[in-house]
């Protein structure tokens, strides 16, 4: 629910990592959220675009802003969605929380004679 400009192709990686966490702001590098994202238009704002046609540059860098404008909406049509996001999380071993590595399951031990 954004539109993003980047000044340079965003990598393999970095690319499904924004498809797979939509509020994902990673770029190429550590700052490229600030130096390489020109544009970023949210719309996750629930307002009237037939009556309010701005849609606001969110973007980190404001030394150079866009204008965004709705055109041909005739109401609105935003509706509450279920977001699902999915993030790479480093493997901490037993201390992740979410862990499944370790189970604890009933046994029981038979010693034959």
């Amino acid at each position: 629910m954004e539109f993003r400009l980047w000044k340079t192709a965003l990598s393999e990686s970095k690319f499904d990592n924004h498809v797979a966490a939509p509020n994902a702001y990673n770029g190429n590098h550590a700052s490229a959220s600030y130096t390489d994202l020109v544009t970023r238009f949210s719309f996750n704002d629930n307002k009237n675009l037939s009556t309010d046609k701005n849609i606001s540059d969110v973007s980190g860098d404001i030394s150079y802003t866009e204008t965004g404008s709705a055109v041909g909406f005739t109401g609105n049509f935003f509706v509450n969605i279920e977001e699902e996001h999915k993030l790479l999380v480093p493997n901490l071993g037993p201390n992740r929380l979410m862990s499944s590595k370790i189970r604890i399951e009933d046994s029981k031990l038979f010693i034959s004679s």
